[in-house]
């Protein structure tokens, strides 16, 4: 198991995905104060393409707004033409 804290290696970043947005932000906030490790935002959705883009604003509009984020990536399952 890696230290929380410590010298951060430089090619590790830690990624909490779920498809519940609450979850995600709680696991987030609760990793952001005792991790030196950069967090990478991402969530892959399998819902059509209006609640996956509901989901991921949602999470990611509450913790960018609260600073918690290093990388961020958004993947939707929907066909590109929707």
């Amino acid at each position: 198991m890696l230290p929380l804290r410590g010298t951060p290696r430089p090619d590790l970043k830690i990624a909490v995905k779920h498809h519940v947005p609450l979850t995600m932000i709680n696991s987030y906030r609760a990793l952001a104060e005792p991790c030196d490790y950069p967090l990478h935002l991402g969530v892959t959705e399998t819902d059509p393409a209006y609640q996956g883009s509901t989901k991921s604003a949602v999470a990611f509009g509450v913790l960018l707004a609260a600073g918690i984020n290093d990388t961020i990536r958004v993947s939707l399952s929907a066909p590109p033409v929707e």
